[in-house]
């Protein structure tokens, strides 16, 4: 009879107990993506310009104080209205009570589009590549580096 004995493997249930633990509990990798979606949310309302890059339209013409700056912008009501809303270990929302955000998000007849969710809205709301960056992070930083073949879509 042909015996193996293998040592050592210890440590290996260990660190995959330790990891169906992570699974178990992913609110923090939610958490993650939600605080990367909100600073990009952030990023394009100081920078005025879309998670694209694109810059904001600016006014047709000054108010009549003389200011130019985008109505977005002008008091930081929108800007600072964003937050996760909810988090469990099945879902991340991040949203706002301000009703406007959706007509500089996708544009009306009158007000031009100035985006700054990263969510491609001309491609079936698919993540940008920023957002895309965002989630790898998260991935990598909960659960460990993986080949990137995977999509995220």
């Amino acid at each position: 009879m042909i015996r193996l004995k293998i040592k050592g493997l210890d440590e290996a249930i260990k660190a995959l107990e330790n990891k169906k633990k992570q699974l178990q509990n992913v609110k923090g990798f939610y958490n993650e993506i939600g605080n990367g979606v909100l600073k990009e949310i952030d990023k394009s309302f100081n920078k005025s310009q879309s998670p694209y890059g694109g810059r904001w339209a600016p006014l047709k013409k000054p108010r009549p104080d003389g200011t130019t700056k985008p109505l977005v912008t002008r008091r930081g009501t929108l800007k600072s209205s964003f937050k996760i809303i909810k988090l469990t270990n099945k879902t991340m929302i991040i949203g706002s009570d301000v009703s406007y955000g959706r007509y500089h998000q996708f544009g009306t007849n009158t007000i031009p589009i100035r985006a700054f969710l990263p969510l491609d809205a001309n491609e079936d709301f698919k993540p940008n590549p920023t957002l895309t960056k965002i989630i790898h992070k998260a991935m990598d930083k909960w659960f460990g580096k993986f080949d990137r073949k995977e999509k995220i879509e």
